[in-house]
């Protein structure tokens, strides 16, 4: 659940009808591209990718196993978690609805839930959609000690739990005073969508864009369009489920409601895609409420981009050229953590001339702090919150001193569960009883040597001072986190 994004931005749908997938032309017409995705498959990358412009395939491949023990090679139909993209089927129905007349944009919560809070009646549907509501990022957390063993995207909650857990979280901010990217805000917008139609979340999306689209697999997890051969096997910390694949795992959990929780081919998330960019081009309302709920305003209008993954193995992602009708696909089934990116930026730019790195410079950035002299950086010398520098490993730490200082030693269990090696999960759950949890922690100093961060922590309360050495292993996933009070 922990899952960071680099790439997202919002576009809408309407109902109509679109043609099969078009007929391969030339598989490996983009030598380059082949070139570079055989040494993804060298690294021992399990995946498939597409490309396709102006509705002919130009490249079609997959790479290493869709399941590993069965020695089943990834193909053109093997089915892949979509992530976050789910939120893009939500949007677009939304949009529907708007533009039906069963929704306004200005719809506050008050008109479709009982007993909102004074400070969430205001929460309005344009602020869900563009992430402006002010709600945390997640509902599930705090629920590890209840389900140890589940990952978080599965707790068996139900939707009044959901609902009720949504409504009572702490604000962020005033809603529409920021931005911060939130499931739960989806989620409110799938319970709404069920209000305002009276169908189920399920059909409603099948019925505005799956059917229309022609999708052949496009479905919610456990589904019986399914063969068990035929689905990715996760790869990754976590599994789940009697293979950690999307056909054994719930079909509906409310942790990704109508933020998550389908499935389906690179092929049908093209068709899928492809039926809503051109509703939205042939539809002026809807190419205007595009451009008003536009998530990321630094993203030139002609591209259109977002993804998502999961802590179970799973990542995937499409970069689109509306001007020249161009998609690039691509699903992986053995997570690379922060590679992918690199991996992104590299495709991106080969096939649309676009340096991805624009959308995330921080993520980027060959900063100082990426050397392997040691760095000392006193708080003054940062940003953000923390004032930390920018990186990966740094906006882990940013999550993990943002939960020790919330005083809830539940939510620490979900963290070392999804950002732990899996050999050191126990032995940290073991730690972090030794571990301060103090809302008047702060930290005092932080220094990077290679793979090792070492932050010095001061609470200013008790005045005691806390040294926290963490270090990661190739993926910046934590391997050994040592502790000492001074």
């Amino acid at each position: 659940m922990l899952f960071i994004l680099f790439f997202s931005s919002f576009f809408i749908s309407s109902c109509g009808q679109e043609g099969k997938l078009p007929e391969v032309v030339d598989e490996n017409d983009l030598s380059v591209l082949d070139n570079y995705t055989n040494g993804l498959e060298e690294k021992g990358v399990y995946g498939s990718f597409l490309v396709i412009e102006k509705d002919v395939v130009i490249f079609k491949k997959s790479i290493g196993f869709s399941n590993r023990e069965k020695k089943i090679k990834a193909n053109k139909n093997t089915i892949y978690p979509y992530g976050s993209i789910t939120k893009e089927y939500t949007s677009s129905v939304v949009f529907q609805l708007i533009i039906e007349g069963m929704l306004k944009e200005t719809d506050d919560l008050t008109q479709f839930f009982d007993g909102v809070p004074n400070d969430k009646k205001a929460i309005t549907i344009e602020q869900l959609l563009k992430h402006r509501s002010g709600l945390q990022e997640y509902h599930g957390l705090n629920l590890s000690h209840k389900y140890p063993n589940v990952p978080a995207d599965f707790y068996p909650i139900t939707k009044n739990e959901a609902l009720e857990r949504i409504l009572s979280q702490e604000l962020k901010y005033a809603p529409g005073t920021s931005q911060n990217y939130s499931n739960s805000g989806y989620t409110l917008l799938a319970l709404i969508i069920e209000k305002v139609t009276g169908k189920s979340f399920e059909d409603v999306i099948y019925n505005y864009i799956l059917k229309p689209a022609n999708t052949k697999h496009a479905d919610f997890y456990s589904s019986k369009l399914w063969q068990p051969n035929q689905v990715a096997i996760g790869y990754n910390n976590q599994t789940y489920g009697k293979e950690n694949s999307a056909y054994y795992w719930p079909r509906h959990t409310m942790t990704l409601f109508g933020n998550g929780g389908m499935a389906g081919s690179l092929d049908d998330l093209y068709k899928g895609l492809r039926f809503m960019i051109k509703n939205q081009d042939e539809n002026p309302k809807y190419g205007d409420l595009g451009k008003a709920f536009r998530y990321l305003e630094n993203l030139p209008e002609e591209y259109i981009t977002y993804g998502g993954g999961d802590d179970l193995g799973f990542v995937a992602g499409y970069f689109v050229e509306k001007q020249k009708d161009k998609y690039f696909l691509f699903a992986l089934n053995n997570n690379i953590g922060n590679d992918h990116a690199y991996m992104l930026r590299d495709i991106i730019l080969l096939l649309f001339d676009f340096d991805f790195a624009r959308l995330a410079p921080d993520v980027f950035e060959q900063s100082d702090y990426s050397k392997n002299e040691e760095k000392h950086l006193t708080k003054n010398d940062l940003k953000g919150k923390w004032r930390l520098p920018p990186g990966n490993k740094f906006q882990k730490i940013g999550i993990f001193l943002d939960l020790i200082t919330a005083s809830d030693r539940s939510t620490i269990d979900a963290f070392i569960n999804e950002q732990c090696t899996h050999s050191y999960a126990k032995k940290a759950k073991k730690a972090s009883i030794e571990w301060p949890f103090s809302e008047t922690i702060d930290y005092k100093k932080i220094s990077e040597s290679g793979n090792t961060l070492k932050v010095t922590l001061v609470d200013s309360k008790t005045k005691k001072s806390y040294l926290f050495i963490f270090s990661f292993d190739k993926n910046n996933r934590f391997k050994n986190i040592k502790f000492n009070e001074f």
